[in-house]
């Protein structure tokens, strides 16, 4: 798991952008295999989440492929899945084998984009089987701009949260799968040249 937080070079950017994301809540239908969680439609897909996601690969290429490079993964240049809108709630997603997503975090649509809800985090638990860099269990508080690097085998949950305490219990992300194939250590990478195309 990699957490590209406000500590990163383009976090202020991927904020921005991610706050001109505009979609309806009641557009969306649950997602086959997800269960408990729900995706935009493809069609209803807004320009504006291209644009983030371009913006995020522009912007982090050189550091994913380092990444990618280090972990031996080679990762396909087109998506497997997505670009998609997916909405979380008592539920997790999860990467199977030779896979990677990259996950945005955007901000809830059913609330006003207040000066509050600016610093509004997300309670998130993360299971990994596989990274040393994290225990297997492990709690982390998202913000809008945030990225999520789950590789194999690795789930993100978002939990109950504490309605009293007003913390958030929704997680909205706009995210992609790419294949990952397993090589030696320093011969992963991209594949061949960036293209990220939308998932059917």
């Amino acid at each position: 798991m990699l957490l590209l937080g406000s500590e990163d070079s383009i976090h202020e950017e991927l904020n921005r952008s991610a706050r001109q994301v505009i979609f309806r809540f009641e557009d969306m239908i649950p997602a086959p295999a997800m269960p408990g969680a729900f995706r935009l439609p493809r069609p209803l897909l807004p320009e504006s989440a291209m644009k983030l996601v371009r913006c995020f690969y522009e912007g982090k290429r050189d550091d994913i492929f380092q990444w990618a490079k280090g972990k031996g993964l080679l990762l396909d240049k087109l998506t497997k899945h997505g670009p998609q809108i997916i909405r979380l709630r008592r539920c997790e997603i999860s990467v199977d084998r030779n896979e990677v997503s990259f996950s945005i975090v955007l901000p809830n649509p059913l609330k006003a984009q207040t000066t509050a809800t600016q610093t509004e985090r997300v309670a998130v638990s993360i299971t990994s089987s596989m990274s040393t860099n994290i225990p297997a269990h492990s709690r982390r508080n998202l913000e809008v701009g945030d990225v999520i690097v789950l590789e194999e085998l690795e789930r993100l949950f978002v939990p109950d949260g504490d309605d009293a305490a007003g913390e958030v219990q929704e997680l909205f992300l706009v995210s992609t799968v790419h294949v990952a194939n397993f090589m030696p250590q320093g011969r992963g990478g991209w594949n061949q040249a960036l293209n990220v195309e939308e998932d059917s």
